[in-house]
């Protein structure tokens, strides 16, 4: 059972708001290596024709910061960057990271109802996306945008997450600006974000057998992923269902 349930049931007198609202913070890990915590943003657009999501993860044992970024498209390249060797935030309250070519911050504007994503990084467009899980060779591009997740507050919901892993969901509207090399789009639609801590080795059941939607795959987004045993193919996908387009994800194959 989810801490949310746990303690909202306990604490039956506080909203979940109030609760959760807490948890939009930063909190305290154990100071086991695979402790961490991340949180990501989704989107996917049919009107532009693209979608695309964030992640970035502390962890705090390893001190390490990961983060990664793809967008997707009709008749476009897969374009991906991912850096799995950043310095953590010095600032408990301030995610933002920094890299030889990558810059990139989150900043809650109201809890669980605003956030604020921005990035300035150099990026790698593949003809073929499952380059991705082999050589990560291919043109180096611009990518940037400046993107707010919106949602309402009574939509945050915890969701099942494997053992000794917190998580919650929400369903958002996404607006701001995106770009892609030479190309520029403002995006105004739906999408989703998360926040999750805990041991995030990627190793427990739900992790590992994947967040699988239904429906029609519209696009795939192969990328990388460290586990305590080794790199591991992740493949997230965006899928066409009966409650719109929705990405998924889940671990394919064995060790690359």
């Amino acid at each position: 059972m989810s801490f949310y349930r746990n303690r909202s049931r306990t604490l039956w007198f506080v909203t979940v708001e109030v609760v959760l609202r807490l948890d939009e913070r930063r909190h305290r890990l154990p100071r086991a290596r695979w402790a961490g915590e991340a949180w990501g943003f989704e989107f996917a657009d049919p009107r532009s024709s693209l979608a695309g999501f964030v992640r970035l993860a502390v962890y705090p044992t390893q001190g390490v910061a990961w983060f990664w970024a793809a967008v997707v498209g009709d008749g476009r390249a897969y374009v991906l960057c991912r850096d799995v060797e950043l310095a953590p935030p010095g600032d408990p309250d301030v995610l933002e990271l920094r890299g030889v070519s990558l810059w990139t911050h989150a900043i809650c504007e109201t809890p669980l109802a605003h956030w604020t994503v921005a990035m300035e990084a150099f990026a790698v467009a593949f003809d073929d996306p499952l380059e991705a899980w082999r050589s990560e060779r291919g043109d180096r591009i611009g990518l940037a945008f400046d993107l707010e997740w919106e949602c309402v507050p009574s939509d945050v919901t915890s969701t099942a997450a494997d053992e000794g892993v917190h998580r919650y969901d929400a369903p958002c509207t996404v607006n701001g600006e995106l770009l892609v090399g030479d190309e520029s789009w403002t995006i105004a639609t739906v999408g989703a974000r998360h926040h999750e801590w805990g041991a995030l080795d990627w190793s427990g059941p739900t992790a590992a057998t994947g967040r699988r939607g239904d429906g029609e795959v519209v696009w795939s987004a192969p990328l990388l992923i460290d586990r305590p045993d080794g790199p591991a193919r992740l493949l997230r996908t965006l899928r066409r269902g009966a409650s719109g387009l929705v990405w998924s994800e889940e671990i394919v194959g064995g060790t690359p």
